[in-house]
């Protein structure tokens, strides 16, 4: 991800979070900021600056904070299910 993109994620989280009542950080990547479907890496390379940050606005602890992380991760995973070929028997 470059590094303009992380600088909008990290704002974005912040206005998200504090104005549209984002909550978790596939509300900010996917909901809020559109990263999830407009950035090549789906925003996972923002994960770290939005849950830090996230956590900061919101008093998260290190659970939370991995949570939200690891969910975001699993929704993009589950995104991309269809890229992979179905199983044969």
């Amino acid at each position: 991800m470059a590094s303009g993109s992380s600088k909008s994620s990290k704002s974005g989280s912040v206005s998200a979070s504090r104005s549209v009542a984002a909550v978790t950080v596939t509300d900010v990547l996917a909901r809020r900021t559109q990263l999830y479907f407009r950035d090549a890496d789906q925003g996972l390379g923002a994960i770290p600056i939005v849950a830090e940050r996230m956590a900061e606005l919101l008093g998260w602890t290190e659970d939370d904070r991995e949570n939200s992380a690891a969910a975001y991760r699993a929704e993009v995973a589950r995104s991309r299910l269809w890229r992979e070929p179905a199983p044969t028997t």
